[in-house]
């Protein structure tokens, strides 16, 4: 077996064609330097993060060195920063002039210590830059309040940690500014270089803007010395189709890394560590980074046998030959040494499968065992745990004949129904309701407030954010004419589908595989949806639809009762399809009601209206702001009110299916 260090191959077949997509439309418009890609991106990086400023510049060593600049910090000053880091934190303060002043981490967390940046403090000292390394934040509350009392800034290396939090706050909210980097293995990756700063103070951002484009505002009006650091249009677009699996991946991650650390707590304990993660921190796992006994000799078996792994970092930046000018010698910061001679970085990537992770975990133990630092340890086939580990809040309720797995986190306030199958490695939330008959898969994340009803199916590895709702049934008004139906089939979610913050799912919905349900979606009784399909935020699905695969359903559309979409139909933002011809509230309004077609390929433009009973045929186009009064033929671009063809679709931009 072949378990590389990173694997993004997985990643970019599942948005290839998005990605593309994304791509021609940037090379279409021909704007390829700080546009609205840029913009977009810059925006929603600030609202993910809390900030009110986000300015996208062209990497994550850039990013620092901006962020100095920005808050004044300038050549002669001092800035505290860990030894155990990546080069680009300290670079990017010797590179404008300043002395970079180093201290020793926290030997549990990798991160830096606040009691030593106590120590480190002179009359010189203007910034320090906490990095928050492998994905968990360094220990933001000490370390600001040490800042205030001294009256010096605060930039945070966020790096290889976004999207992670500390007590519910991101990185950034108790600093000038924090920076992050989009270098293709981060949790969030470009294809090529990027990054970006976020920052809450508006005289910072005006000036990081100026800084990225050579010190210049107006243009050619030069008032720093600034640099060429942009953010490239192309890269921003891609990263606009990744962000908003971010928090599936991050989530991902974390089921890794308690699969990791359940195992290596199992069988080695006592020659691997596997990482502490602090009780307020929400770590986000950008590497899974042990400490181990003879590295040196278990790296190279470990590649031997198809394992990539990796040392982040074998030298401290204080023994640096660069930095040999500030005095520094072996021996001066004892928990850094000891960590760049220990630590070991496994495989960790979203897409990386639980039989990946037993065989890594499997050829350590023969490591050991070969070189008898380990007594014979029976090792099964799946590495089972062998009695069950359930890790239950306050005031849990597990009803009789509920059966669960291994490896159970169920939070505080929770109730699992009757006859509840739970299997392994499933984490639940606090304030959770499960009813009766119940089955979840492996691998699934279910947030706080959530509420699953009776007979709901969730397959592997499948996330319910917050507060979602699963097969609730409809309830109708006692004077309605449509009557409530008992006799809906449970609803049942396929693998690895994200069903987002506040969503409702109704009885009997359908959902096949790797479909993402964005947040304040509404699904309703009978909904069909296939594999691969992307419903977007504040989206409103009416009963019996049936949605084909790799559909797209932007933003707020709305798709009214028994529509059917094709294979890869498109739908904009604030699209409405009708189905009711009738204004009274009647039986016969009821039996009359038509639903929309959409064919395979069929692409819906933004705010557009189509009327009941319509027909999109294959790969039609409506035009944004059009309404539909009549059926569109194969391949016809149509536009208007009342929609009018404008021409056939070029056969270069025609879709290729199988």
């Amino acid at each position: 077996m072949n378990v590389p260090l990173l694997d993004l191959t997985e990643q970019y077949r599942t948005l290839k064609e998005d990605i593309l997509a994304k791509l021609d439309e940037i090379m279409s418009g021909s704007h390829f330097i700080l546009g609205e890609h840029v913009r977009n991106l810059e925006e929603e990086i600030a609202k993910l993060s809390q900030a009110r400023y986000g300015i996208g510049v062209g990497n994550g060593s850039d990013a620092i060195q901006l962020a100095l600049l920005a808050c004044g910090i300038k050549e002669g000053d001092e800035v505290i920063v860990p030894s155990f880091t990546f080069f680009a934190t300290a670079g990017a303060v010797a590179r404008i002039g300043a002395t970079p002043v180093f201290a020793d981490i926290d030997p549990r967390t990798y991160t830096i210590d606040p009691e030593k940046i106590k120590a480190a403090i002179t009359e010189k000292t203007r910034a320090i830059i906490p990095v928050h390394l492998y994905g968990q934040m360094a220990d933001m509350e000490a370390i600001s309040q040490i800042a205030k009392n001294n009256h010096i800034a605060v930039i945070e290396d966020a790096a290889q940690s976004i999207g992670a939090k500390q007590n519910g706050e991101h990185a950034g909210q108790r600093s000038l500014a924090a920076t992050f980097s989009f270098f293709p293995s981060k949790n969030l990756g470009a294809y090529g270089d990027g990054g970006m700063v976020i920052t809450n103070d508006e005289n910072i951002a005006e000036k990081l803007r100026m800084l990225r484009v050579h010190g210049s505002k107006p243009k050619y009006y030069h008032h720093e010395l600034g640099c060429n650091s942009r953010l490239d249009e192309l890269q921003a677009g891609i990263l606009h189709v990744k962000l908003p699996f971010l928090q599936q991946w991050n989530e991902a991650r974390q089921k890794h890394a308690a699969i990791y650390t359940s195992l290596i707590d199992e069988k080695m304990r006592e020659f691997v560590t596997p990482p502490f993660v602090a009780d307020e921190n929400d770590h986000v796992f950008h590497q899974y980074t042990v400490r181990v006994s003879r590295r040196a000799e278990l790296q190279q078996f470990l590649q031997e046998n198809g394992i990539g792994t990796m040392v982040y970092y074998p030298k401290p930046l204080h023994l640096q030959p660069v930095f040999s000018s500030l005095g520094y010698k072996e021996g001066d910061f004892p928990e850094t040494e000891k960590a760049a001679e220990e630590v070991l970085s496994l495989p960790m990537y979203p897409e990386l499968r639980i039989e990946q992770q037993e065989y890594v975990i499997s050829k350590m133990v023969e490591f050991y065992k070969k070189e008898k630092m380990l007594t014979a340890i029976p090792i099964t086939s799946r590495f089972k745990i062998p009695k069950k580990t359930i890790k239950r809040g306050q005031y849990v309720i597990i009803e009789k004949g509920a059966i669960t797995g291994n490896h159970l986190e169920i939070g505080h306030y929770s109730s699992i129904g009757k006859h509840v199958r739970l299997k392994d490695n499933v984490v639940i939330g606090q304030h959770v309701t499960i009813g009766e008959r119940v089955e979840i898969g492996r691998d699934v994340n279910i947030g706080n407030h959530v509420v699953i009803y009776d007979g709901t199916v969730i397959g592997d590895g499948s996330v319910i954010q917050d507060g979602a709702v699963i097969g609730k049934q409809p309830v109708r008004a006692a004077n309605s004419t449509l009557k409530n139906d008992n006799s809906l089939p449970s609803t049942a979610i396929g693998a690895r589908v994200t069903v987002g913050t506040s969503s409702i799912l109704y009885a009997g919905a359908a959902i096949s595989d790797d479909v993402y349900i964005a947040d304040l979606a509404t699904i309703r009784e009978r909904v069909t949806i296939g594999e691969k399909t992307i419903v977007g935020r504040g989206v409103a699905v009416e009963n019996d639809c049936v949605i084909g695969k790799n559909c797209k359903l932007e933003t707020n559309s709305y798709i009214t009762a028994y529509s059917n979409l094709g294979d890869e139909v498109f739908i904009a933002p604030a699209v409405v399809t009708t189905n009711d011809n009738f204004m009274a509230r009647s039986n016969e309004r009821f039996s009359h009601f038509l639903g929309v077609t959409v064919k395979d390929g069929g692409r819906i433009g933004a705010n557009s209206t189509i009327l009941p009973g319509k027909v999109i045929q294959e790969e039609g186009a409506v035009a944004a702001g059009s309404v539909v009064t009549k059926d569109v033929l194969s391949y016809e671009i149509v536009a208007g009110v009342p929609a009018k063809k404008l021409k056939d679709v070029p056969e270069e931009q025609r879709l290729e299916r199988q």
